[in-house]
């Protein structure tokens, strides 16, 4: 079950039996599976964050030597099925490195939406509940659940987005300086 469903589900019961401690020790026990699914995060990211880099780089550096022997490829041979090949192949790439953007968008989305779903007004007559409900309400927005590396940048849609642009800069800045000696081989020849 989603957890937002569920707290909101934890909430309303609340409200219909305000002195259920069952209902109070759920959300309780919701807040301590968050701190620790994030100190699981934050280990994960200290323990493997080299890993993570070393993979970024490997994407990037495989992307930008497949996309220029892919137009190498293209150029030389004009053959469908190579063309197919390639763009198959950097399809692929991009898919494994998507995926797992996707997975750190929806664990920071989840995150907020059960933080906005803790933070909407309520009516809660235990003072000390409705402190823990503000307190694990601001544990949330200022302890997202976000996949990053080695605390230098987080691993979302606007890496994935920012590395697509850097890389396809880079191809076309290459290509560019392969056309341009082409054309002045060429030039020299026919002096």
């Amino acid at each position: 079950m989603d957890l937002q469903i569920q707290l909101k589900q934890l909430q309303e019961n609340y409200h219909r039996n305000p002195n259920n401690k069952h209902i109070k020790e759920n959300i309780i026990h919701l807040r301590d599976i968050y701190s620790k699914v994030w100190l699981i995060k934050n280990r994960f990211s200290s323990c493997f964050g080299w890993s993570f880099i070393t993979f970024a780089m490997d994407y990037c550096f495989d992307f930008i030597n497949s996309s220029y022997w892919g137009y190498v490829t293209i150029k030389t041979y004009k053959s469908t099925l190579k063309t197919i090949h390639v763009l198959y192949y950097l399809i692929s790439i991009n898919l494994n490195f998507w995926y797992l953007c996707m997975i750190s968008e929806r664990c920071q989305n989840a995150g907020k939406g059960v933080a906005n779903a803790l933070h909407t007004p309520s009516n809660y007559q235990d003072p000390q509940y409705q402190r823990f409900i503000r307190i694990f309400s601001i544990q949330l927005w200022k302890q997202p659940i976000q996949i990053k590396i080695k605390q230098m940048f987080t691993i979302n849609y606007a890496l994935l987005k920012s590395a697509i642009v850097l890389i396809t800069t880079y191809i076309a800045i290459v290509i560019q300086f392969q056309i341009a000696e082409e054309n002045a081989s060429s030039l020299l020849k026919n002096i």
